[in-house]
Parts: C-alpha cells; structure tokens; sequence
C-alpha cells in the first residue's frame, strides 16, 4: 500500500513538472544525465520504462528547486516527507538522490541569472523521459 502511495504521489510531481502523466513506454534518453556548466546531478540512475512497465533504480536522480522566500521552508518539510515515505516502503534498500538547480532570486544570486541553462536542461532531460513515453 505505501509502495502504490510512493509511486502514485511521485508520478503525479512528475506530471506537475512536465505536464505529462507516465504510464508506458520507452527507456529515458542518455541525454539525462549530460554535463552542465553550474551544478553537478548526484551519483544516481536513471527511471525507465519498458513494456508499460517503470523500472526505477535504487536511487533515481530527480531534479528539483527549492524556492525563494517560504518555498525554502516547503521543500524542507517536502523532502522530509517524501524520504520517509521511501524509506519505509522499500525499507533502506532505495533511495531519491535529489539534485537541485538554481531558479529565481538564489539563482540570481549565485549564477547572476534568473534562470541558469543548467536548470532549464535538468528539466528538459528529465521531460524527454516523460515526453518520449506514450501517455494513455
């Protein structure tokens, strides 16, 4: 039951993200985990699906930004939940290697930009997995 709780909720962050539900298709492109000039993604694999079916490693690279202002306090209490709902469904044997880019006032600060390459990039790699599968 949390395992179908963990997947349903992770799918539907997904969908929020690029818009698009996942349901089936084909292997996520090598293009995911390229260089990038600002960030560096963490050790991790990539979610494929096969057959109609997800095959997600033990600790799948999922990109994320934490946000200005509240949005900060939000991801923390987010990542909290999200981490323990893993943990206790797969029991330590998995993992989410998250990977923050930059948007917004942080990014301004740091990269001087309001939207860095890099972080358009880590969504779009992770979109082309969702945009390559056939959603039904």
């Amino acid at each position: 039951m949390v395992k179908r709780f963990v997947v349903f909720h992770l799918r539907c962050v997904i969908f929020w993200v690029t818009e698009e539900f996942p349901t089936a298709a084909r292997p996520v492109s090598s293009k995911f985990l390229m260089s990038y000039q600002t960030v560096q993604p963490p050790a991790g694999g990539k979610v494929t699906i096969e057959n109609g079916t997800i095959h997600c490693p033990d600790n799948p690279v999922i990109p994320f930004i934490r946000g200005d202002g509240t949005g900060s306090d939000i991801w923390a209490a987010s990542e909290r939940v999200f981490n323990a709902a893993v943990e206790r469904a797969y029991r330590g044997r998995r993992r989410i290697s998250w990977f923050e880019v930059f948007a917004g006032e942080t990014a301004k600060q740091k990269f001087d930009t309001w939207l860095p390459d890099d972080t358009v990039q880590a969504f779009r790699r992770s979109k082309s997995f969702w945009s390559e599968s056939k959603v039904h």
